[in-house]
């Protein structure tokens, strides 16, 4: 069919859907306007507190006016007369319809506030009167005029991106002097200064958009908590979210409800009804035409001008705005999406297309070239090489993070709003105690971009990078791991498959939502029958006899957020067709949504720990779902599993960098006030030693988590080891760092009111998490040995064949890796005696690994206690060549206290290189005499259910 043919009728189809759910939600209703201002009564009274009143006739009896309670502000095509038109649906509102410029206008604010009094509609004594001005925000005589009438007037502040807002001004300028036969400018002509490429700030329709320049004048006079700062561009594609924060921020019930907005798809907003009676009225003329039409060069060149004033106005309120941040399409601006809700619920997304290519938070998964079965592959992942004995420097030497000046503002933009909500909204001790976080909590967590850290901006995400979402995961692990647990299981595994896996489609359909936080969304893969092994899951998903549908039946236990999540990655085993025509059950993965039916959830556990957080099983029961919302290939799942859980497992250890933060932060300030014998706990030997192992193992673990990030950012794909790594020293560390802080403070750190148990509580499921750490080391160590046994096995058969060249080759590998690697060239010069230390355990590394293979081969899978022990000296080695790495860059650099860091680091590499070189003893033979009897110890406990020894008392 030809390509334009089937853009009509699909533009049809969605005007068809557009119309019957109109019909749904209206009845019969029509489309009108609303009518300019109400008619006053005449004639006016004074009351004892001085307020102006009407004489009323009966029907108005117990009506009156008064000055406003409220100012709607803004700019010029930023939302404000939609804000009150949809404002005048609530009950307990009344709406001044003109604008009355009083503040503003000298000639109006020269006639005094009994006149502003009569501008104003009549109201109730318990409703709230709103006037709408929008040059209030511009003018520079309105802060103060305001402040003086009323210091305690709340104010609303609608905003749109400075580019759209802009754009959409000089259309209307455009129209009108159109209309009337006038010469209209060209916007290049007129928004930049002549012969450059600067705006021109005097062409009023760019100056109204500098918001920090007309903001800074009212916070003159008014705190933010007086100002609400609303999204004028998501008030257009959802007003109901938007008008809940107007309800909220003026202490009204919430009895504005969806039934009252209806989509007008020819204008490209809403249209507002009082109820299902009366007809909804429209915006008039004026509003959503299309634009004209501005050059994407123009765009761009618009929106780098603006950048520099946006970021001053997101500093100024403390809240990152997704403005400007990549060339919007004006033109395709009322692009409509049709949300999969009831018809009650209907809501359309007004979706800009970005015209920039190549920016993406999580790459998907890319299909590696096909290798011979003869070559082992080659990587420069640097705990690959380290199973072979050889140090690849490549991913580790420089330390590799480099955020950009302009990613760095972002951050502090961010972070700033993030901490500020987390000391001042959430709650962390009613959290915990009563097990969950209040959804209006959530709520405006999301407003922070931190439930879609990581989507790309075209996806409605905050576009960030894997740096920056470590930063983010760690400031929040530093106050509410229970929310940090929210905030991961839903984005970093509950959604991530589609981030990874899915189609453009997928990503279209769910991204925006979930990236929102308007759904969360719950990963679904362990089950009763399947703790660790992921593998010998029994949820089965047998495809329908049409075709169209998979039949999901199965449960899924410890699910966090799967209490009220809507959205679930889920595995499931399906029958797969293998090429010889035989069929294998395989694990494949859905995405699920509650609402196909089916889906429903247990009553939230009790834990231990992350009380805030929800933890439910999932039931699912005949679940209908479309075939197209497989994830990947069928039969293909564990393979999904897996990717998603180490793409994701890095913001373990950042959330326990910031858990190890808030403990040692908690210790010093214990430490340096407490006295006791006379002096001040700082003093003593014991609690210095302590106090220097937290702080080291902080320091560890944020050099290991920073260093994964940025190879992640850098488009690095091998990277399993170096995760599971991370994320097994930051859980450990995390909790011996929050043992040793209560420990310091005594029998005050075992007190709840201290705050430490709760930490040391919600700390001990991350060793669980996502691989609990046996099997985490497990996987290490057989993951590296296989690599290294591969190429072993590559070698001896080269050599055996009379390769000299081969030969020649593993002599000299063997003759290095015998004197250590070559750090000269990349660490400090004043740390080259710890690189030794280093070099050694590589050394030695590379060797028992070796040994062990050739003695064990292929039985190394079931050498339980050596490959553990590898696993753990691998460990103490990354570790070391991360330290090693940032503190390099430290001294290279003119900043921080050069000798204090470089301290931590010498330290560490003396206690970390002598725990690798006794556990790789042990694996080599050192301990294995006690072995037998750590076997038999243990089952012959099993075997008697019971401790078999005599009690000492015999009673």
């Amino acid at each position: 069919m030809d390509p334009m043919r089937c853009k009509v009728l699909l533009g049809c189809l969605c005007l068809s859907l557009v119309v019957l759910a109109q019909i749904c939600l209206i009845g019969f209703g029509t489309v009108g306007s609303y009518k300019d201002q109400e008619t006053p009564l005449p004639g006016q009274y004074y009351d004892s507190d001085g307020l102006i009143h009407s004489q009323q006739t009966s029907a108005e009896r117990g009506r009156y006016q008064r000055m406003p309670d409220c100012l709607i502000i803004g700019v010029r095509k930023g939302g404000t007369r939609a804000l009150l038109d949809a404002m005048a649906l609530h009950p307990m509102i009344r709406v001044a319809r003109k604008e009355v410029h009083f503040f503003d206008y000298n000639d109006a604010y020269r006639k005094g506030t009994e006149w502003y009094r009569e501008q104003m509609p009549f109201a109730e004594a318990q409703q709230l009167t709103v006037e709408k001005t929008p040059g209030y925000f511009t003018s520079e005589l309105a802060p103060e005029r305001v402040y003086k009438t009323n210091p305690n007037i709340k104010i609303i502040l609608i905003l749109r991106d400075p580019v759209v807002r802009t754009i959409s001004d000089f259309t209307q300028v455009y129209y009108t002097k159109k209309e009337r036969h006038k010469t209209v400018p060209k916007f290049e002509n007129v928004a930049f200064l002549s012969n450059s490429t600067a705006i021109n700030t005097l062409y009023k329709p760019v100056r109204n958009s500098l918001y920090a320049e007309h903001l800074k004048r009212w916070l003159k006079y008014f705190n933010l908590s007086q100002i609400l700062i609303l999204d004028g561009d998501r008030f257009i594609t959802d007003p109901f979210s938007e008008l809940q924060k107007v309800e909220t921020f003026l202490n009204l019930p919430h009895q504005i409800d969806m039934s009252q907005f209806v989509f007008n798809a020819e204008k490209g907003f809403f249209c507002f009804r009082r109820d299902a009676i009366r007809q909804a009225r429209c915006l008039g003329n004026t509003k959503g035409r299309q634009h004209v039409r501005i050059s994407r060069e123009t765009q761009a060149l618009l929106a780098k001008n603006f950048r520099p004033h946006n970021r001053k106005f997101f500093r100024l309120v403390n809240r990152y705005w997704k403005w400007n941040t990549h060339v919007i399409d004006v033109l395709n601006i009322k692009s409509i999406m049709l949300s999969r809700s009831s018809a009650a619920r209907i809501l359309y997304q007004a979706r800009s297309f970005s015209l920039t290519a190549g920016r993406c938070a999580a790459p998907a998964a890319a299909k590696k070239p096909e290798k011979k079965a003869s070559l082992p592959q080659d990587t420069d992942s640097f705990c690959m090489n380290l199973f072979r004995g050889k140090a690849n420097l490549k991913q580790v030497f420089p330390y590799p993070v480099d955020l950009n000046d302009e990613r760095r503002e972002t951050l502090n933009m961010i972070l700033g709003g993030t901490e500020k909500f987390l000391e001042e909204v959430n709650d962390v001790v009613k959290n915990d105690e009563n097990a969950s976080i209040p959804k209006e909590v959530l709520a405006q967590f999301a407003e922070y971009g931190a439930f879609g850290a990581l989507v790309p901006e075209e996806y409605e995400g905050a576009g960030l990078n894997n740096t920056q979402m470590a930063r983010l995961a760690e400031v929040v692990g530093s106050h509410d791991l229970g929310l940090g647990v929210v905030m991961g299981a839903h984005q970093s595994i509950g959604y991530k498959g589609v981030l990874l896996y899915g189609n453009e489609e997928q990503k279209q359909k769910y991204l925006p939502d979930l990236a929102t936080g308007r759904k969360f969304a719950a990963f679904c893969l362990t089950e009763p029958s399947s703790g660790s092994d992921a593998n010998s899951i029994r949820s089965r998903a047998v495809l329908s006899p049409d075709g169209k549908h998979y039949i999901l039946n199965g449960s899924k236990i410890w699910i966090s957020n799967g209490g009220f999540a809507e959205v679930f990655t889920v595995f499931a085993q399906t029958p797969v067709e293998l090429p010889d025509g035989s069929v294998k059950d395989k694990v494949s993965a859905f995405v699920v949504e509650r609402g196909f039916g089916g889906v429903t959830s247990g009553p939230p556990e009790k834990k231990m720990g992350i009380k805030g957080s929800n933890t439910a099983e999932v039931y699912f029961e005949n679940v209908k779902i479309p075939v197209e919302n497989m994830l990947g290939a069928k039969g293909e799942g564990f393979k999904v599993a897996m990717n998603i859980l180490n793409n994701g497992r890095f913001g373990i250890p950042a959330a326990m960098t910031g858990a190890m933060k808030h403990c040692i932060q908690k210790t010093i300030e214990h430490i340096t006030t407490r006295t006791q014998f006379g002096r001040k706990l700082e003093e003593f030997g014991n609690v210095q030693e302590k106090l220097t192992d937290m702080i080291v193992r902080h320091y560890a673990t944020e050099s290991i988590v920073y260093m994964l990030a940025a190879n992640m950012d850098r488009g690095i794909q091998e990277y399993q080891l170096e995760a599971a790594i991370g994320k097994v020293m930051g859980s450990e560390n995390a909790w011996i760092v929050c043992d040793n802080a209560i420990q310091l403070h005594g029998g005050m750190g075992f007190m709840k009111e201290c705050g430490l148990e709760r930490v040391l509580r919600d700390i001990r499921i991350f060793r669980i998490f996502e691989g609990a750490n046996d099997v985490m080391r497990l996987f290490i160590g057989l993951t590296g040995m296989q690599h290294a046994g591969k190429h072993l096995q590559h070698t001896v058969k080269q050599v055996s064949s009379g390769n000299v060249s081969a030969l020649f080759g593993e002599v000299m590998r063997r003759a290095s890796r015998s004197t250590g690697g070559d750090f000269s060239s990349v660490v400090h010069p004043s740390l080259k005696s710890s690189a030794a230390l280093a070099d050694a355990a590589i050394a030695h590394f590379g060797k028992t690994v070796e040994t062990l293979l050739t003695k064990h081969r292929k039985n190394i899978i079931d050498r339980q206690y050596e490959v553990s022990r590898v696993a753990q000296a691998a460990i103490d080695i990354y570790s070391m060549i991360a330290v090693l790495s940032r503190c390099t860059r430290t001294l290279n650099s003119a900043g921080g206290d050069q000798n204090h860091e470089q301290q931590i680091a010498e330290l560490f590499v003396r206690q970390a290189s002598r725990r690798a070189i006794e556990q790789l003893k042990e694996a080599d033979g050192a301990t294995l005499d006690d072995l037998p009897y750590i076997t038999s110890i243990a089952k012959d406990v099993c075997k008697n259910h019971a401790l078999n020894q005599v009690h000492p008392i015999d009673v």
